[in-house]
């Protein structure tokens, strides 16, 4: 039975590291590990300095009374709790004699040539841990609502070191208010230890903190959704939103990193939870907050890609405007195609205009319309669930562009806060056509030549979104102002109707009124209907241009 007790028992001695009975108390702890296999023994040396703060500390945490260099305890290893004291080097060497019968012959001299060398081997490491610590300098990234999936497609993305690759040492922090979660999460969290990503220096932290989770980040990903209640008015949903990010920005404001920057995404209210984060974080600069549209952008440009007969990466500059996810337009009006297969050929930087290369009108009119704004629900109906993977690339290429710069002339877009470009209003957050620079600076295209349907489009959209803000902040909203948000609505779709020209744009709610798609959403399969349609426009033409003549005859008569 006593060997079966000593088998669970863990010896630790602590001591100062110039103390002489310190460096007895371990040279017999040596002896008894090197001779007994199951002896265990762990080393606590601290400075002088330190000494004696460790110390009492130490006994007002186990309820001990000591006062001298060194301490010895035993401890359960198998059962946790606190240790049993032993006592001092006295009470250790009797200790080991009556156990185990084991002495030893030291002399005074020895012992204190033992403690100047275990004094300046301390002195050493001490030294060495500094420089590593000055030297190790972490890139802190948090995720927000991280028990969403997009979180966990994301991960590999941020984790395998192609994007961050200036950062080989990475912490990284889900956060999730949801303490139901945390469960997952920490599963979650064990699961990316075990793949073993060489870019993780620590263990993956699980919080429910906010403040604990923003502490020096300088990457932070917001993933929160917040869907409306059930019994929720829109206000009170827009409210309770505000609420949630207005603490969000009040804490990065206070604990992040000065230069931290903050990717909004997902499925969400992109535009309004950008907003209030900006608002509550007055000494983060603004250009450092941007919600992702990429996602937007990948359905257009696969709808075009097939028409085109193209791979969807051979589509670029396709711009998105307005409100993620909610009330937003297309624009492809500088929209390029690469590796065409055409009558005109050049070398892979070689690109036509998109528009010039789709000869039916009447698809880009109407059918293109429907089939990019469908393409998101038909693709989470055949998958049954949202696009978790597309939404994580999305973050993954713009947070890409922003850390490591782009090359390419092409742009993209982003969500920021307005500085008045193109009539968005300041600090209105509306999603832009944007170029990056090499080093990861990006500019809002500034010479898009807008048509004046294009304006009119942009109009109820930002009014939309000024309206969102305000009654997130608890402005009551009038009659008066829905109403003539309606008359502007009805105006626009009037607009749509009569407008003879190849539309520029692509709003959600257009899309309600078009015209059926054909089944494989193909131009070439409306050759027929066009030909006929055409062929009435030449009859009403030619007739018209004969009452013309007959109406010049009767005037010279």
């Amino acid at each position: 039975m006593t060997t079966k007790f000593h088998n669970m028992a863990r010896f630790v001695i602590a001591g100062k590291a110039d103390c002489p009975f310190y460096a007895l108390t371990e040279f017999l702890a040596d002896r008894l590990a090197l001779n007994l296999p199951n002896f265990r023994v762990h080393k606590i040396v601290k400075t002088p300095s330190e000494w004696q703060d460790w110390l009492e500390k130490t006994c007002a945490k186990n309820g001990w009374n000591h006062s001298r260099s060194p301490i010895i305890w035993r401890e359960l290893v198998d059962r946790g709790g606190k240790g049993s004291l032993i006592g001092g080097v006295n009470d250790f060497q009797e200790y080991a004699h009556g156990y185990y019968g084991v002495t030893i012959d030291i002399k005074s001299y020895d012992a204190t040539i033992v403690a100047k060398e275990n004094k300046k081997t301390k002195e050493n490491v001490d030294f060495e841990e500094e420089e590593l610590l000055r030297t190790y300098n972490p890139l802190y990234i948090c995720i927000t609502n991280a028990s969403n999936p997009i979180c966990f497609a994301l991960i590999s993305y941020l984790l395998s070191g192609e994007i961050l690759k200036l950062q080989p040492d990475l912490v990284l922090t889900l956060y999730d208010a949801d303490d139901s979660t945390f469960s997952l999460l920490n599963d979650v969290a064990e699961d990316i230890m075990n793949m073993g990503y060489g870019t993780l220096k620590e263990k993956v932290r699980v919080t429910s903190d906010v403040k604990a989770a923003f502490q020096e980040c300088q990457i932070v990903i917001f993933l929160d959704e917040l869907p409306c209640g059930s019994t929720e008015t829109r206000q009170e949903w827009l409210m309770r939103s505000s609420d949630i990010f207005s603490n969000y920005g009040q804490v990065l404001n206070q604990v992040a990193h000065r230069n931290v920057k903050v990717f909004v995404a997902g499925a969400g209210n992109i535009n309004l939870h950008l907003n209030i984060l900006i608002e509550n974080t007055p000494n983060i600069q603004r250009k450092n907050f941007v919600g992702v549209s990429r996602f937007l952008e990948f359905h257009a440009k696969l709808v075009l890609a097939d028409a085109l007969n193209v791979h969807s990466s051979c589509i670029a500059n396709v711009a998105i405007w307005g409100k993620l996810n909610h009330n937003y337009l297309i624009n492809i009006q500088k929209s390029r195609v690469y590796e065409c297969d055409c009558s005109i050929v050049g070398p892979p930087s070689f690109s036509l205009p998109s528009v010039d290369l789709i000869f039916k009108e009447k698809w880009l009119k109407s059918h293109y319309n429907t089939l990019a704004q469908s393409r998101k629900k038909n693709v989470e109906k055949l998958l049954r669930h949202p696009e978790y993977n597309l939404h994580a690339r999305s973050i993954a290429l713009t947070l890409n562009d922003i850390w490591n710069g782009s090359a390419t002339n092409n742009f993209f877009s982003l969500a920021l806060a307005s500085q008045g470009w193109y009539g968005v209003p300041e600090g209105l957050v509306f999603s832009f056509p944007v170029q990056f620079s090499v080093t990861g600076n990006y500019n809002v295209i500034e010479d898009f030549e807008l048509t004046p349907e294009f304006e009119q489009q942009l109009l109820p959209i930002i009014k939309e979104l000024d309206k969102d803000k305000r009654l997130a902040a608890g402005e009551i909203i009038t009659d008066s102002e829905n109403d003539d948000k309606k008359e502007e609505k009805d105006d626009l779709a009037v607009t749509e109707t009569v407008d003879e020209k190849i539309p520029e744009t692509i709003t959600e709610e257009a899309t309600e009124n078009s015209e059926k798609v054909p089944e494989d959403g193909n131009p070439e399969n409306e050759e027929e209907e066009i030909e006929g349609e055409e062929e009435g426009e030449e009859d009403i033409e030619g007739t018209v241009a004969n009452e013309s003549n007959r109406v010049e005859e009767i005037k010279e008569e």
